[in-house]
């Protein structure tokens, strides 16, 4: 468990529970937090002191500059590069001609180059509609994820809170 000791909440109310209805049992908090490697941001938090139902989402409360961040994918260890890519952040790999919008994605998430092809391949899988060009398309990141040819992911990061921690980077600022 990762305690936060330099959070500062700044709201908490209660308000009915949108799954069991119980009056006022809903507990939401706004944490302001300066959260490492991203920045300052408004985490929103609620619990259901009822049912147990929670969510949580956070807000950047900063933004930093527009960038475009490229990595060149050139052997197996670079699989394994994590990444964590930030709300608002489009993802272009030009060798399979595919741009995929931040509305598309989660809000913000961590992976690896290895577990982004796996969610492209996934997502793929679950909206393609034409079976012979999503076989084609299938076959192109299958031949990425073994490497078959070296491949560059390029980050049109617009809030500038995307990371990549590798040294291989290449940052354009916009």
């Amino acid at each position: 468990m990762y305690i936060m000791s330099d959070k500062k909440i700044i709201n908490e109310y209660l308000m009915d529970c949108p799954i069991c209805k119980a009056k006022n049992s809903l507990v939401i908090r706004e944490i302001i937090y300066d959260m490492p490697q991203y920045g300052m941001s408004l985490i929103v938090g609620a619990k259901c002191e009822k049912c147990g139902y929670r969510f949580s989402y956070i807000i950047p409360y900063e933004i930093g500059k527009k960038r475009i961040i490229e990595l060149k994918i050139e052997n197996e260890r670079d699989l394994n590069i994590i990444m964590f890519i930030g709300e608002n952040t489009d993802i272009e790999i030009p060798e399979i001609k595919t741009e995929i919008l931040s509305s598309e994605l989660d809000e913000g998430f961590v992976t690896t180059v290895e577990g982004l092809l796996v969610r492209i391949r996934e997502q793929v899988k679950t909206i393609c509609t034409d079976e012979d060009n999503c076989k084609n398309y299938l076959m192109q990141i299958d031949r990425l994820l073994h490497l078959n040819e070296a491949f560059t992911i390029k980050l049109h990061d617009n809030y500038g809170r995307t990371r990549i921690y590798s040294e291989k980077i290449k940052v354009n600022y916009e």
